[in-house]
Formats: C-alpha cells, sequence, structure tokens
C-alpha cells in the first residue's frame, strides 16, 4: 500500500495544487506557487518554461543572497546587453556599405581602362573614331547640300513671284490706264454720263458720250468709276484738273441740270435752305427753270420731284491704281503720319516708286521693299487694297 502523498499548498492563497494547475517553484525555498499568486505573467511564465530558468519567490529574493542559479540568470542578461551595445547602428552600417561600393566601384573602373587600354593598343578605338568622324563628316555634307538646295529654290520661288507680280501689275496698271475715279458726288443720281461730262468741261476738255466706255459708281456708291476709250482725253483731263481751280458739288450739278436741255425733265437740285430761301437751285420742268432762288414760273415746282442737298464741297478726280500701286500709297502715308518723312510722291510706273523727302531735306527715290524697310511689318498690317 503506497503512502498518501501530501498536497501542495500555494503560500499565498493557501490552495491547493493539483497536476492540472500551472505552477512556478521557488529555487531557494521550493516552495510552489500559482502563477498569478507570485506575480508572474502568462508570457513571463511561458519564457521560463522555454529558458528553463529557476523562479524565486519574493521573500527569498529579500532573505538570500543570490546563488550559482542567479548567478547564472545574471551572466544570460549581462550577455545579451553587451551583445545589444557591440550591434553596429545604422550609420555604421550605411558607411560600411559605401566603402564596400566605392571598392568595387574602383575595381570596376580601374578594369574598364584596363580594357580601353587594351583596345587602344590594339588600334580598335582609332578605328572606331575614325568610322564615326566620317559619318558625322557625310552627315554634315548632305545636311549642308540640303540647305543650299533648299536656299536656291526659295531663290527661285521668290524670283519668280516677284517677277509674277510685277507682270500682273503691269497688266493692271495697263488696264486701267484710261481710268479715273471721281469722288465727292452724290450717290443718287441719274444720268452720270452728263455729270462726268460737265466734270470735263469744268477743266477746259470737251468731251461727249462717244468718248466715255463706261461709267458705274462703285465702294458703296461712294465713288464713280470712269473709262474713256482714249488715254489720251483721260491725261488731259487730269493734268488740266491739277492746273485749274477746285470743283465745286454746287458747280457741277446745278450748271448739269441747266445745260441739260430737257434730257430729264424731273431733275431738281436744290441748295441748303437759309431764312426760307434756296441758296443755290435748278428746276426744269415744262420748259421753266428755277436758278439761284429766283422763280421764272409759278407752276414749275412739282411735288413729286425728289430733291439732291447741294453742299459747297469739292468733287476729286484721281487715278485707278493698280494694286502694288496702292500698297506702296499706303506705306508711304504710313510713313507720314509716323513723322518718318516731310512727304512724297507716288510715281505710277510698270514698277511703281515713291519719291521721298526726307526729315534732313534729301531727296530718293524708293520701291515697295525699301519703304517697307522704313516702316517695320507694314505690309503685314491692314489691308490697304481698298484705300487709295
Amino acid at each position: 500500500m503506497q503512502p498518501k502523498t501530501i498536497p501542495l499548498q500555494c503560500p499565498v492563497c493557501a490552495n491547493n495544487l493539483t497536476k492540472q494547475q500551472y505552477k512556478v517553484g521557488c529555487g531557494i525555498c521550493g516552495l510552489y506557487y500559482h502563477p498569478e499568486c507570485a506575480g508572474v505573467s502568462n508570457k513571463m511564465f511561458e519564457d521560463l518554461k522555454k529558458t528553463h530558468a529557476a523562479f524565486i519567490c519574493k521573500s527569498c529574493s529579500n532573505k538570500t543572497a543570490p546563488t550559482n542559479v542567479n548567478v547564472d540568470i545574471l551572466r544570460r542578461m549581462e550577455e545579451i546587453k553587451n551583445s545589444i551595445e557591440n550591434k553596429m547602428d545604422m550609420e555604421e552600417i550605411k558607411n560600411s556599405i559605401e566603402n564596400k561600393i566605392d571598392k568595387n566601384k574602383s575595381e570596376l573602373e580601374e578594369r574598364m581602362n584596363n580594357g580601353f587600354i587594351n583596345l587602344e593598343a590594339n588600334g580598335l578605338i582609332d578605328n572606331l573614331r575614325k568610322e564615326v568622324n566620317g559619318e558625322l563628316s557625310k552627315m554634315k555634307s548632305d545636311v549642308k547640300h540640303c540647305y543650299s538646295f533648299v536656299k536656291e529654290i526659295d531663290k527661285t520661288t521668290n524670283r519668280k513671284m516677284e517677277a509674277l507680280m510685277a507682270k500682273n501689275n503691269v497688266l493692271e496698271r495697263r488696264f486701267n490706264r484710261s481710268d479715273i475715279l471721281i469722288s465727292g458726288l452724290p450717290n443718287k443720281m441719274d444720268q452720270i454720263h452728263n455729270y462726268v461730262i460737265k466734270i470735263a468741261q469744268l477743266v477746259g476738255v470737251h468731251i461727249t458720250d462717244v468718248d466715255i466706255n463706261h461709267c458705274c459708281f462703285i465702294k458703296n456708291q461712294k465713288c464713280i468709276l470712269v473709262k474713256f476709250n482714249s488715254v489720251y482725253i483721260r491725261d488731259n483731263i487730269m493734268k488740266k484738273y491739277y492746273k485749274s481751280d477746285p470743283i465745286l458739288l454746287k458747280n457741277v450739278v446745278c450748271e448739269t441740270v441747266v445745260a441739260g436741255g430737257g434730257a430729264d425733265k424731273n431733275a431738281v437740285v436744290s441748295g441748303e435752305v437759309t431764312g426760307g430761301n434756296a441758296v443755290v437751285s435748278g428746276v426744269e420742268t415744262g420748259g421753266s427753270v428755277v436758278v439761284e432762288g429766283e422763280v421764272t414760273d409759278e407752276n414749275a415746282v412739282d411735288n413729286d420731284v425728289a430733291n439732291v442737298v447741294v453742299r459747297d464741297v469739292r468733287v476729286y478726280l484721281r487715278y485707278n491704281l493698280s494694286l502694288a500701286s496702292r500698297r506702296l500709297q499706303y506705306i508711304c502715308r504710313k510713313l507720314l503720319l509716323q513723322k518718318k518723312i516731310k512727304k512724297f510722291h507716288l510715281i505710277n510706273m510698270d514698277v511703281p516708286k515713291a519719291k521721298i523727302f526726307k526729315l534732313d531735306g534729301n531727296v530718293t527715290y524708293l520701291n515697295i521693299g525699301q519703304c517697307a524697310e522704313l516702316l517695320d511689318d507694314a505690309i503685314q498690317g491692314d489691308d490697304p487694297s481698298g484705300n487709295q
């Protein structure tokens, strides 16, 4: 019969310790405790089981000096501490890696240099350089040749364009050679031929309907284009126009109505009314005429007759310039507005030029390109094709 075993009791809670319960035993006094009664956490309990370290209760740790078991624990703790202290920090690791990289880099550069030296010794580098330089020279030569070719094509194209523009200007100038532009007349007028004939008479040139090829309103009825059958008549009219007195609208309109001889019975021209009296008027209806406000027949005025207000304004005659001449005139006017020149005279030739009077008193003859150099971007500005 086996003797009864005395059950173990926890000195702290005085409860029995069974085999199924976890327990820790003191390495000095030999007493066993519940882990929670001995102040041992679950993690600490697992560490004690893994390391097989001895446990010392609080009473023994306060009374007894460390035994060999405690010395072993302290020694192991010291070793862990020393191992941690002896570990290199990140800076040392970084320096170590950089040193290794520099060392490997130096070795690699040395090997590459040795390889290049060997290649140069064998003449391979020189051959490669010569081949590359030769290809570069060919490329430079091709690029230079292409540039010269394109430049020559550009020059040829510009010459052809200039020749075509000059030819077009010659044709346009000769087509407009017998033209005159008249401005200053009312835009609601019938029988324009009669007014053109009267204007010619005012400057001292006698013409008839046979001498006029065509006349009509242009530019939104602001101007009259007259084409004569003879260049001589056109030149004679313009020559005497610049030498004669200014042509006034009232002289053209009134005298045309009076001299019409019944060509238009309902043609009435009346001037501005001042104090109820017509300043200038001329009416021909049924053979009766009203001139300068003097009524010769009381029944002469018809209520259905349209009145055209006559102002004391000038009537201007101008040349019908070609596009190149108008462009040159436009540039010269811009120069005049910007006070870069004193004045200019347009010379309407096949290749138009301008006589420029400079501010310093010098006189020179310039073409379109030379005038455009005086006025930057003048040709690229507003389109002067419709300006005279």
